[in-house]
């Protein structure tokens, strides 16, 4: 399993109580967990963008990247294209949140409250330059690292 919402395995603290807790601790950022596996770390080889383990807090929910995440960008194209990486929240009408990740064009974020009555929370992870040659180029995380406080 490449993406896992913790709140959903059964951690002890779960569900929405967790998300509001999370929430409390980052003051509402949704951001990557700073010195927690590889930090989401972004690569990339010819066309394939490659995302690192890493634990994320999005709308307070924990997910999770349990192994190397890879997206193709399969087309070849007629000018250099710039995409968004995207990680995207689903709360199913049962409460339960699903997550995927997704290149596209970029647009505008759809971030509905998911501890109250929303159900869609898309969070950037980052940009990337698809080229003519074929090549992912241009990588940048835009994703904050959360760092704990003192």
């Amino acid at each position: 399993m490449a993406i896992k919402l913790l709140e959903n395995i059964g951690i002890e603290n779960t569900g929405v109580g967790a998300s509001a807790l999370n929430n409390l601790i980052t003051g509402n950022k949704s951001g990557i967990v700073g010195n927690y596996l590889n930090e989401c770390a972004f690569t990339t080889t010819g066309n394939t963008i490659i995302i690192d383990k890493g634990l994320l807090i999005i709308c307070g929910r924990q997910v999770e990247i349990d192994s190397i995440y890879s997206i193709t960008l399969s087309s070849l194209p007629s000018e250099d294209v710039r995409y968004q990486i995207v990680i995207e929240l689903i709360k199913e009408e049962s409460g339960e949140v699903t997550a995927s990740i997704f290149a596209r064009k970029p647009s505008t974020l759809i971030q509905e409250n998911l501890l109250k009555d929303g159900f869609v929370y898309q969070f950037e992870l980052g940009r990337v330059t698809h080229k003519t040659t074929g090549q992912v180029t241009e990588v940048l995380r835009t994703a904050d690292i959360l760092y704990g406080q003192s």
